[in-house]
């Protein structure tokens, strides 16, 4: 039974690793160096810009995109804790659980 949930599972922590990416990616464009060489600001605008894509389409043209990155990680743990309490209630729910 508890091998039922490893992909739950997986995807929950996938979803918090590229939440917390959009986070970092955010931060250290504030307090990091500004040259976009740098490796670490390749490598978060390289996990993250796919999702910054993403977030650009839901959200309203009205929000700055400097606002972009912060609404994405925000996007994501919206996901998250959906799926989450989506999965919990299929396991609390008698007509659902199975």
């Amino acid at each position: 039974m508890p091998a039922a949930f490893l992909p739950f599972w997986f995807l929950s922590y996938v979803l918090a690793a590229f939440g917390w990416l959009c986070v970092a990616r955010f931060a250290w464009e504030r307090v990091g160096p500004a040259d976009p060489r740098h490796p670490v600001s390749r490598t978060l605008r390289m996990a993250t810009d796919w999702l910054v894509a993403i977030a650009a389409l839901v959200t309203p043209r009205a929000v700055p995109p400097v606002l972009l990155v912060p609404l994405a990680a925000a996007w994501v743990f919206f996901v998250r804790g959906t799926l989450s309490v989506v999965v919990l209630m299929g396991i609390l729910h008698p007509g659902w659980g199975g």
